[in-house]
């Protein structure tokens, strides 16, 4: 019978020398059951849990404490048995296709609704714009503005 890593009682401390590192089940919130060699890591002054799962390829993961609902330790067979079974799913990229180039047609009407915008601009001196003049009334005039 393969003995328990945790067969002597052992005292908890916080020293760099007594943190966990070996073998174990992970289960995570959103009940996640993950197995591998766990080992402490430091991530920008924060501590995670990094799980090294022994697959085809290794899939190496970081874990914040609070993401963590128990941690079992176990013997290396079993963990990798384990990992088999809840194998996760590597690292992709994901990458949003290139911009499309536009046409030279495309080009020649965005210049062209431009220009259009452009020589309509609503002053009321320009004759081809005389369909856009408002009368602004002048508060200071004797007539009622309303």
């Amino acid at each position: 019978m393969a003995k328990h890593p945790f067969s002597k009682p052992k005292k908890l401390t916080t020293d760099d020398e007594t943190a966990f590192k070996g073998w174990a089940i992970v289960e995570l919130m959103g009940h996640r059951k993950l197995a591998g060699h766990c080992s402490e890591a430091t991530i920008a002054g924060t501590a995670f849990l990094r799980l090294d799962v022994p697959s085809d390829p290794p899939v190496t993961q970081y874990y914040g404490g609070s993401a963590i609902y128990c941690i079992t330790p176990t013997t290396e067979d079993l963990a990798r048995k384990i990992a088999e079974q809840s194998r996760p799913t590597p690292v992709h990229v994901y990458e949003l296709p290139a911009p499309r180039t536009p046409t030279a047609q495309e080009i020649e009407d965005s210049i062209e609704r431009a220009e259009d915008f452009d020589s309509d601009d609503g002053d009321p001196d320009d004759e081809d714009d005389d369909h856009h003049a408002t009368h602004i009334p002048d508060l200071n005039d004797d007539e009622d503005p309303l």
